[in-house]
């Protein structure tokens, strides 16, 4: 087959040379002298006797044509003139002798069905225009002297004269000038043999169409639909292409019908494209065409829309360039589907190989280098049409393989039944089919096994094989396929019901439907899972024996390490306690000898104070930790005043900074948030434990909260930055543990229990932030907390405050008409005359003791302290008196304080108060401040603390 194929190439691509060797039965003019007329001849070629000009203005006119002398025309050189596409007009003149007594009748033939415009002259010897014809593809047929799909012109020769021919050409497309001279009967006979010539191609152009459409609408292959079209839109191109369609259709439209041939041929192409696609199986066979062939048919359904406003020209161009590369890329597409063994690709790439043959021929006809006759005259027919007939039987050939293919599909089902069948029979797995219509069973031998039965014969036909298993799957696992249609792996008991013997089975169940959704049958497998269960059961009891055996050791593990570290912990506990009790009890015993003098009981007074504060911040510490540990430290979260809030802080820190003749600063890092949203208890613990630390680690220089907000993260930064001792590299890793300090001797020289770091970083993550550290160690530290801010949306900022620096020492504090001096640790009022008779201070306590201490503190700092015993009597006081601040216990007798600040707050009492308490927890605290109180004092009281809220006082 392939030979054939070889040869039939071999004679396609021959022909353009085959035909070069034929030589054309028509006069051979001589140049020289003219055309001279002769009755003896029915044909003239012009073509190598006329002379030429080109007009590129195309505005000369006949009158300035006829004065130009012959040396200013190009002699003819070609039987047939193809100036391409041009805008220029083309001026032809030639001469013609009639040597006869009588009068030639003859016709001037321009055998090419597309000019736009044809202006044919006819002078006599003195120059003087006798007729003139005008007609083209742009006028209506009618201008036409004969019927006929070229232009032929019916011209009269006078009996012994010399005439010259003048022909004005002008056209948008291809300037292809074929001219022939014709008797009355070589042009009969001519227009006989080309009606013969086209009447074969377009019937077998409409043999096919219709025979390949039936053939559709018979087996619905998509490849016939776009071979059909295919055909039928290279039809009606080449009807427009032969001049027919302005003959027979459209005689009196002449510019529509020149769209409408050019966009047949964008058609033609479109559907060539979609045909290959489909035909060749380019997505299965050779898929990297593919964005080709999707690229050129956008370009080709761009050029149809795009031919509606594009000048005619443009267009031409366009679909010529277009048509040329998709004429190349079928040859290719199919040669390489060939090579890739595509059954039907020999024929396509023959019948596209003939068709460009059959253009090429055609073109080079026109070119002049092939002469004019039949072969070249209609090649691209003969190419268009052995196209069309291979391609249709490469569709033929292409059902005659997909039925072969269908055959040995067949043939290969019926060896895979055979072979199912077989391998039905002799499968291990247990297999079944129920028919639910006629109730009918098929098993093979290993299903009846797993009943206790020899084989498949001994199991009756009619048999439910669901009737094996017990009441429940009989009843629930129908339901659950029906709902499903679907069970796999399913575990179930199976009772043999001649052993009575239980087994275990791992079943899978599908539904088979009809058409109309019924289930009809139940296929199915089982294997026998007994021995798995075995052994299953035995590792189950292994496992749980182990699990046990491991759980109580592991009981008895976590129960040594909590022993451990409860031990761990209380002689820790046990040490801190015991340093400062130790303190405490020396200190007493030593200030009560009578030996000792003034200023030695002051000094152990001193220390005493100092150990219980020590002993203080260790049992707040703990509970604190106690608290976070056990997740029982909740945040409540407000909105916060920032400035109030660091003033409170600033209130506390400036007095332990003052003691050791170091500053301590805040710097606001405009802008800031004038609110934000936080837990101020827990922030302000936090935000105290750094700056105490930062004071208790720093002998010279300060301290300083720089604070900025970043309002990308939504978050506020306070970097505590002190001048002190610094860290270690490796201490800065470990700082923040719980019980962790910088060394052994910072326990000794500052005390502490290293819970301080630890229980701030722990809030600053409960408030949504941080704690980070940079210390050089010997230049100080910077501890950095960062918390959320909550939405910084419609929120007021602070751009600047009446002075940017709190400071203390020589640098004051300017804000909101308050003047903050820390010159003394001490509060004196009566170094303020004014103001001496002013501070009257309500001592709410029930316990004589601590009487006794808030009144000499108190005392000390020049306050004049009225006392009440009970709730009833502060009330009494605090309606008939008036007070500047009332400290208010809040455990009395008769009446709570709490409840006396109720009362006073609903008698419209507006007197700052504080509550004195030994509970300090966040609920306490927020239950005080619910009932009115302005701050809390907690017990046992530090006089620094007192200190700050009789200053507060005194200034507002």
């Amino acid at each position: 087959m392939f030979a054939k194929i070889r040869y039939l190439v071999f004679i396609l691509l021959s022909l353009p040379l085959l035909v070069l060797t034929i030589e054309p039965a028509m006069a051979v003019i001589d140049p020289k002298d003219g055309v001279t007329l002769s009755d003896e001849i029915d044909q003239y070629s012009l073509g190598y006797d006329l002379i030429y000009l080109e007009d590129p203005a195309s505005d000369l006119t006949i009158e300035e044509i006829i004065t130009i002398a012959d040396n200013g025309f190009v002699p003819g050189h070609s039987e047939t003139y193809n100036f391409g596409m041009t805008k220029s007009a083309y001026w032809l003149k030639v001469n013609i002798h009639n040597p006869l007594a009588s009068q030639k009748n003859l016709y001037l033939e321009v055998a090419y069905a597309h000019h736009d415009n044809i202006d044919v002259y006819v002078s006599d010897e003195n120059h003087s225009i006798i007729s003139q014809h005008a007609t083209g593809d742009h006028l209506p047929f009618t201008t036409r002297d004969i019927e006929n799909r070229y232009f032929v012109f019916s011209l009269d020769f006078r009996p012994k004269s010399d005439t010259t021919l003048y022909i004005r050409i002008k056209s948008e497309g291809t300037m292809e000038i074929p001219l022939t001279l014709w008797s009355s009967k070589g042009f009969l006979e001519s227009l006989e043999y080309d009606r013969f010539g086209l009447g074969i191609y377009f019937g077998i152009m409409l043999v096919l169409i219709l025979y390949n459409s039936f053939i559709y609408l018979s087996v619905k292959d998509i490849s016939y639909l776009y071979y059909v079209c295919y055909m039928s839109s290279f039809t009606l191109f080449a009807f427009w292409l032969n001049g027919l369609g302005v003959q027979y259709f459209w005689p009196n439209h002449p510019l529509p019908g020149m769209y409408l041939g050019l966009f047949s041929a964008i058609l033609a192409c479109v559907f060539s494209i979609l045909f290959s696609m489909h035909f060749l199986e380019i997505r299965k066979n050779i898929p990297r065409f593919i964005p080709f062939f999707y690229t050129v048919t956008i370009i080709a359904l761009s050029l149809f829309i795009a031919g509606l406003t594009v000048a005619y020209s443009y267009l031409i161009y366009s679909v010529v360039f277009f048509s040329s590369i998709l004429a190349i890329s079928a040859i290719v597409v199919g040669l390489i589907s060939w090579k890739k063994g595509v059954p039907s690709a020999p024929y396509y790439f023959l019948a596209f190989t003939a068709f460009d043959v059959g253009v090429l021929v055609v073109a080079l006809k026109a070119m002049g280098v092939l002469p004019t006759m039949f072969l070249t005259e209609y090649a691209s027919q003969i190419g268009s049409a052995i196209e069309g007939v291979l391609l249709s039987i490469a569709l033929g050939d292409r059902i005659n393989q997909f039925k072969s293919r269908e055959i040995q599909a067949q043939q290969s089902s019926i060896k895979n039944l055979e072979l199912y069948e077989n391998l039905y029979k002799k499968s291990s797995q247990g297999l079944f089919q129920y028919s639910i219509n006629t109730n009918s069973l098929r098993c093979n031998d290993a299903f009846a096994q797993i009943f206790g039965f020899n084989n498949s014969n001994e199991i009756k036909i009619d048999s439910n094989p669901l009737a094996y298993f017990s009441e429940e799957v009989q009843y629930s696992l129908p339901k659950k396929l029906a709902r499903v249609g679907l069970v796999k792996d399913y575990e179930v008991i199976v009772n043999q019901p001649r052993s009575k013997q239980k087994t275990w089975v791992s079943m899978t169940l599908r539904t088979l439907r009809d058409e109309t959704g019924k289930a009809i049958i139940i296929d199915g497998s089982m294997i026998d899972i007994s021995e798995r269960k075995l052994k299953e059961r035995a590792e189950k009891e292994r496992r749980n024996e182990e699990g046990k055996r491991f759980d109580a050791e592991r009981k008895q593990e976590i129960s040594e390490v909590k022993n451990k570290a409860k031990t761990q912990f209380f002689a820790s506990m046990s040490h801190e306690f015991r340093t400062p009790l130790t303190a405490i009890i020396g200190c007493t015993e030593i200030a009560g000898c009578d030996t000792a003098s003034e200023e030695q009981r002051k000094s152990y007074i001193k220390t005493i104070g100092s150990s219980a504060e020590h002993m203080l911040q260790l049992i707040n510490d703990v509970l604190d930790l106690s608290k976070i540990e056990a997740q029982q430290l909740d945040v409540k979260l407000v909105e916060v005043d920032l400035i109030e809030l660091m003033q409170e802080i600033y209130d506390f820190i400036w007095v332990l900074a003052d003691k050791k003749n170091i500053t301590f600063n805040i710097d606001y890092q405009f802008p800031l948030p004038v609110l934000f949203v936080t837990d101020p208890l827990r922030l302000k613990q936090a935000l105290i434990n750094l700056c105490s630390n930062a004071v208790k680690f720093t002998a010279d220089g300060g301290v300083t909260i720089h604070i900025s907000c970043d309002a990308v993260s939504e978050k506020l930064i306070f970097a505590v930055e002190d001048t002190g001792v610094g860290l270690k590299p490796e201490q800065t890793k470990v700082i923040f543990e719980a019980f962790v300090q910088a060394d052994v001797s910072t326990s000794y020289n500052y005390g502490g229990t290293g819970l301080g770091l630890h229980i701030s970083k722990l809030i600053a993550q409960k408030l949504g932030g941080d704690v980070t550290v940079e210390s050089e160690f010997h230049q100080g530290s910077i501890f950095t907390i960062n918390v959320s801010t909550g939405s910084l949306e419609n929120i007021l900022w602070n751009n600047q405050l009446e002075s940017k620096l709190l400071a203390s020492g020589k640098e004051k504090k300017i804000k909101t008409d308050r003047i903050l001096s820390t010159e003394s640790t001490s509060f004196d009022a009566a170094s303020d005359g004014s103001k001496a008779e002013k501070i009257n201070v309500l001592l709410a306590e029930d316990n004589a003791v601590n009487q006794k201490l808030m009144t000499f503190h108190l005392a000390e700092n020049g306050v004049e302290v009225t006392i009440a015993n009970d709730g009833i009597e502060a009330v009494a006081y605090g309606i008939t008196k008036k007070f500047d601040l009332i400290l208010m216990d809040m455990d009395m007798p008769k009446m709570d304080g709490m409840t006396a600040v109720r009362y006073l707050r609903s008698k419209g009492v507006g007197t700052k108060t504080y509550a004195l308490t030994g509970n300090t927890s966040s609920e306490s605290i927020e239950e005080c401040n619910d009932a009115g109180c302005d701050g809390h004092l907690a017990k046992p009281f530090e006089l620094d603390k007192i200190v700050a809220v009789l200053r507060s006082v005194a200034i507002n």
